[in-house]
């Protein structure tokens, strides 16, 4: 390998680093906010153990689905909208 090739892959693998590295945050800094957003839900309704990560929900003070998964284990029944996880 030539002394450039050898700084181009030295420059690829830092880029592939940094991009892999700010995935990372970016995936922690999700996980925060579904956890936040869980808990602020529970606040209203303690019994509500999940929220949607892809339904919005016009009635539910988050803007999404939140289940209670003791009773509805498939999520067919959103405590705000009523709707199933698996519709829209």
């Amino acid at each position: 390998m030539t002394p450039i090739e050898v700084l181009e892959k030295d420059k690829f693998l830092k880029k592939k680093e940094d991009l892999r590295q700010e995935m990372e945050d970016i995936e922690f800094k999700y996980e925060q906010l579904m956890d936040n957003m869980l808990v602020r839900v529970q606040e209203i309704n303690p019994r509500i153990t999940a929220i949607s990560d892809m339904w919005d929900c016009s009635e539910s003070p988050i803007g999404v689905c939140a289940y209670d998964e003791d009773d509805d284990p498939a999520r067919d029944n959103c405590v705000f909208c009523h709707d199933p996880e698996e519709r829209k």
